[in-house]
């Protein structure tokens, strides 16, 4: 056989143990019951701004999924609203990053970008949002923190421009996954706090 296909020392511990396989799963498995728990919580949210939002958006169901390789890690998400038609979007995004963290990222693209715009811009201008990211990378599908893909509000130089950037409008925020009971209500809060961006 040929030696790249022979096991480290580290390899060999972990297939030989099914027990941190396991364990994965059940982390896994908690994640999921958190987004569902959020589910709720995020929809009895999006009742109270119902009126400030396009009717079309709050009729799609939510819906959880999980991969593996996402910059080649497992990773869990919610998305609440998830409106994908053309180039109009519209989604709120629940994430979890394994070994990294939780974020929240909302993506407008299209119409729904034209339609808010201007209400965001303005929350930053007050400073509300100041805490959160900006995307400036040319793929929105990106959900890493990393200055290629998002810059700090609070840094921008130009803040009355932030909503300008190309065909899409991306904000994020992130958590660390070392505060894991710290999770849930930051997702509460940043949910909240994105709805009010909107209005």
């Amino acid at each position: 056989m040929h030696p790249d296909f022979y096991l480290t020392p580290d390899e060999s511990a972990l297939v030989e143990n099914a027990s941190w396989l396991l364990i994965k799963h059940r982390i896994i498995g908690k994640v999921y019951g958190v987004f569902g728990a959020l589910t709720e919580v995020y929809k009895g949210m999006l009742d109270e701004y119902a009126e400030f939002l396009p009717a079309e958006i709050l009729a799609v169901s939510p819906k959880i999924y999980k991969g593996e390789q996402y910059r080649q890690l497992p990773y869990v998400m919610l998305d609440l609203p998830r409106f994908f038609k053309h180039d109009d979007t519209f989604a709120v995004r629940t994430f979890f990053w394994w070994g990294n963290s939780f974020s929240m990222h909302l993506l407008l693209g299209g119409k729904y970008k034209s339609m808010f715009e201007e209400r965001i811009q303005s929350h930053i201008a007050d400073g509300s949002l100041e805490s959160w990211y900006v995307g400036i990378s040319e793929d929105p599908w990106q959900h890493h923190f990393e200055q290629d893909n998002y810059l700090p509000i609070h840094e921008l130089k130009n803040k009355n421009a932030v909503t300008h950037r190309g065909n899409y409008l991306k904000l994020g925020l992130w958590h660390s996954v070392s505060d894991w009971k710290g999770a849930y209500p930051f997702f509460v809060s940043s949910y909240k706090q994105l709805l009010e961006s909107l209005v």
